[in-house]
Order: structure tokens, then sequence, then C-alpha cells
């Protein structure tokens, strides 16, 4: 049986044009040198206010604080967005995407059903002025045809849509007639969210994705 592999995952996520993948264990602290970075884990308040967020925890303790599981309702008080995962996912996994154009911060929430089957939830947050109510749209496309472009891959459909006032695009591919991909995209002012499925075979039924990607809500 094929495995999805955590490197095969991020891989896809990093989608600008040099990037720095960097996975810290729960607990530790993950330090940064970016000036913008500290200012903005200070300011977390509204994304839709064009706030940037970096979601990097300190502690221990505050990742306790600010992550919490409620049944099957995932709430990331930080990432401001809820969604059913079908357990609790892992909540240690930064990243930083680096082009001319700056560089980028984010977070990836991984849920392994198997070694061949995976929720995903990951968010980035772009710098002010280089998202607009012009280029959001495209945007979703060109985060969606890069993601797949990395895996090999092209998109089969695709729709869009909104979640809440949000634009969104929903789509969904198969990558050498076996890995199957659900994904959904979605803007929030200046923070792109990306959440979906990805497993070989039948190991997630299209219900049981469509579930997920549709129990996602943004926090306000």
């Amino acid at each position: 049986m094929k495995k999805i592999t955590y490197l095969l995952v991020a891989s896809a996520l990093f989608l600008l044009t040099s990037c720095d993948f960097s996975s810290k264990s729960k607990g530790k602290s993950n330090n940064s040198s970016s000036k913008t970075q500290n200012q903005t884990e200070q300011t977390d308040t509204s994304v839709d206010g064009n706030n940037n967020s970096t979601d990097n925890s300190s502690n221990k303790n505050d990742n306790k604080a600010v992550e919490e599981k409620d049944d099957n309702s995932f709430k990331s008080a930080k990432g401001y967005f809820s969604i059913n995962f079908p357990a609790p996912p892992a909540m240690d996994t930064t990243y930083k995407e680096t082009s001319n154009a700056g560089t980028l911060y984010g977070r990836n929430y991984f849920y392994s059903k198997s070694k061949s089957a995976m929720y995903i939830v990951t968010y980035v947050d772009y710098n002010e002025g280089m998202i607009n109510d012009k280029n959001r749209e495209d945007m979703l496309q060109t985060r969606a045809n890069a993601f797949i472009t990395k895996l090999g891959g092209k998109i089969a459909n695709s729709s869009k849509g909104k979640v809440d006032d949000y634009p969104s695009l929903t789509w969904n591919s198969k990558v050498k007639d076996s890995l199957n991909i659900n994904m959904k995209g979605v803007f929030v002012g200046r923070r792109y969210y990306q959440f979906g499925t990805m497993a070989y075979s039948s190991e997630i039924s299209d219900k049981e994705s469509k579930a997920f990607i549709e129990s996602f809500k943004v926090k306000k």
C-alpha cells in the first residue's frame, strides 16, 4: 500500500519561488528573528481586519490555551477557524514561504487516518498590499494549481463559491490514477486557508471528505 508522507504534503504546500520548511515539536519554542512576525503575534486579533497572524506558540501551555478539541469540532483560536477532524490533529507544524515578494508565515494541521489517508488544514498570511479584491479569486486558482502541480497532477474539477461572504474554490484531482485529492481554498482578508483530504484507494470516502470540507467555519 502506498503511503502519503509528511514531506510529500509539505512539498505541495510551499508554493512560492524559494521555500523553507520547519517542523517544530509540540511544546518547544519557535523563535523568529523577524520583527514583523513578532509584532503580528502580539496583535493577533482579526484576520478579516487584515492583521497578519503567524500562530507560533512559545510554550506548551500556550498551545493548550489556543487550541481545543470539543467532540469532533477542532477549534483554533489564533487560526480563527473550526473544522471537524475525525480525531485531534497534530498542532505543532509551522512553515514559511519565501519569495521576492516577501516572507509569508503559516501553519499546518494534519490528521492521518492511516499511512495512505490524511486530513489537512493549512493557512498562510499574505503581507499587506499583496491581496486585494481584484486578485483574490485569481489567487485561489493560482494556489490550487501550484499545489497539485507540485504533486505531478492537474485539477480535474473545480467550482467557485463562498464560505460566509468569503470567496472560495473547491476542487479535486487524481494523481497518477491512485491519489485522490479533494480540497477547498478560502481567502479571508489576507489569510489563505486550504483544507481537505488526500487518500489512496478508498481510505476516505467522498462522503467523509465532503463532510470534513463543509464543516469548516471562519471564527469572527
